[in-house]
């Protein structure tokens, strides 16, 4: 059981953190008696992460443990470089830039820094009892540590008085941050914490966001941009402001009921901000001057002239062969199957050429090294530019099953659901083939409208589905064993583990997981402090057992 005294601090914490969002930028490192081994997923950057200059120089003495933390670009490295005409936008993408060059040379040069915010599992493997001893840990070992206040909870407004404290010392600070990360000193009370119940971030470690900085500025008119589903999304052009050091422009606008309800046309006098310190947005809390328009017709698609419908809320371009619905949908393609060192500049000269026409297309073989150097304008001086794009295009291959239905741009098919639809179809012939919509409204969290754009999808895309799925190669998700075939679970409460790891013993032993309470729900396994789940599974008669009646089930 959690102490009292924890138990409000989490809540205190909770009443008072704007936004959860547990973050880790750029890379994670992994140092195995001394010698870095590891990344993030994604591109290796492992041999730049070498030559990051602030790290320890006696690797010998590391623990074989985890130093988990971020890789940053310091601000007076930032201004230095674009003194010099770099050209960085900011040093957040400045760095992740920097940690992805080719060339570990360059990486060197660009001033990078590590900042070690925690050792992973220091409570169980390491015995430690609190983070301010992991924090000194950490120190020891030769790492940065960053910024950190120890803030006793008990004195009224000490945690409010602290980050007001931080606040006012983010403008001086050499490194951008957004927000400040509240941590339990405790790390038994951290482990008892648990997670959030859609596991998005540890209870006992929350991110606090800072209010934005912001300015004023005006709307100048608007462009429109067609998505991957043909969905059209309006941006703002404005006069640019600066806020924080960087330019502000291109706000958006999310969708054509916003223009029109919040008076977002040309002369609208806004307020934006950067979220996250990034990206820009426009607080439509502080629309200084509206102006409104009567709209008596629709614009036409900005790529193929085609007139665009409203369904009340968003723009939408109907038509499939649109290019720029075939670019936002390769751009999604690729991001999903990790298909690195294709980008945005690419994808757009493959089209333009007529090289590429579909995700079929691609992938395909036929798409030669030749053909690719020939969309890039010059084939002899971009042959090894084209070889890089042809080798990274042979890595999509042997996906799992729910990365696949990801990476089809079916729409209001994202992680979760494709997650879902690959635990209940198992196979890409069955989800073409035994799809029904009857069987989608049956699933938690599929309503009408996902269940009617993925049989649209599956109608027009089914035999493209199958196809690809062919070339790709899907790798079935097999269970470990059976015991709990045919039985559906869902977890609330406070376990002794992340949810996750429960929810990968029922998976991998051939169980089904729900994502609420319903009359389909066969056990849900209770931890403690649950809440309206355990309510409303006694008002349904559902099972309910706890974490260890669960471990006997398997």
């Amino acid at each position: 059981m959690l102490k009292e005294a924890t138990v409000k601090c989490i809540k205190r914490i909770n009443a008072i953190s704007n936004r959860f969002d547990i973050e880790i930028e750029n890379t994670h490192t992994f140092f195995a008696n001394g010698i870095l081994v590891h990344n993030s997923t994604g591109k290796d950057v492992t041999a730049n992460v070498r030559v990051i200059s602030n790290l320890p120089k006696n690797k010998g003495s590391l623990l074989d443990a985890e130093f988990r933390g971020e890789v940053i670009m310091p601000v007076n490295v930032f201004k230095e470089l674009n003194n010099k005409g770099a050209g960085f936008k900011n040093p957040r993408n400045a760095a992740s830039g920097s940690l992805k060059n080719d060339d570990p040379a360059v990486t060197a040069s660009r001033g990078l820094s590590f900042f070690c915010y925690d050792i992973v599992d220091a409570y169980q493997n390491l015995m430690m009892e609190t983070f301010s001893q992991v924090m000194q840990e950490i120190k020891e070992f030769g790492f940065d540590s960053g910024l950190a206040f120890r803030v006793d909870t008990s004195v009224e407004g000490a945690l409010e008085t602290a980050l007001k404290k931080f606040e006012k010392m983010r403008p001086n600070l050499d490194f951008q941050t957004d927000g400040a990360v509240l941590v339990l000193d405790s790390l038994k009370d951290q482990n008892n914490a648990g997670w959030s119940n859609n596991m998005h971030h540890p209870n006992g470690k929350i991110a606090y966001k800072f209010e934005s900085p912001s300015a004023t500025t005006t709307i100048r008119g608007y462009r429109l941009q067609v998505g991957k589903t043909g969905k059209v999304t309006p941006v703002a052009d404005i006069d640019p402001v600066e806020i924080d050091g960087s330019t502000l422009q291109g706000p958006t606008l999310h969708n054509w009921a916003n223009v029109v309800n919040n008076g977002l046309f040309e002369g609208a006098v806004i307020t934006v901000k950067k979220a996250n310190d990034v990206i820009p947005f426009i607080d439509k809390d502080k629309i200084i001057k509206p102006v409104f328009k009567s709209i008596t017709s629709l614009p036409d698609c900005p790529c193929c002239g085609m007139p665009l419908r409203y369904d009340g809320v968003n723009l939408w371009c109907d038509n499939v062969d649109c290019q720029a619905r075939l670019e936002s949908k390769l751009l999604h393609f690729i991001s999903t199957v990790n298909c690195l060192n294709v980008g945005e500049q690419t994808i757009k000269a493959l089209i333009d050429s007529k090289a590429v026409a579909s995700i079929k297309t691609l992938i395909s073989k036929d798409l030669t090294v030749a053909r690719i150097a020939k969309a890039f304008g010059n084939p002899d001086s971009n042959a090894r530019e084209a070889q890089i794009v042809r080798e990274a295009l042979d890595t999509v291959k042997n996906l799992d099953i729910a990365t696949f239905i990801e990476s089809l741009a079916i729409p209001n098919v994202g992680k979760g659901t494709s997650k879902m639809l690959a635990n209940v179809f198992k196979t890409v012939q069955n989800f073409v083939s035994d799809c029904s919509y009857d069987k989608l409204i049956c699933l938690d969290d599929i309503g009408p409208t996902t269940a009617e754009s993925i049989m649209k999808s599956i109608k027009t895309r089914g035999h493209e589905f199958l196809e690809l799925s062919e070339m790709i190669g899907i790798v079935e998700k097999k269970a470990s064993g059976n015991k709990l075939e045919g039985k559906s679970f869902l977890f609330t409460g406070t376990l002794s583990k992340p949810r996750k790891f429960f929810e990968g013993l029922v998976e991998s032993n051939g169980g089904n997981l729900k994502g609420s309470v319903s009359k389909g729900l066969d056990y849900l396994i209770v931890g403690e402090d649950a809440g309206k789940k355990k309510d409303l599974a006694t008002k349904l008669n559902i099972k309910m057992i706890n974490e260890d009646e669960f471990m006997d089930m398997i």
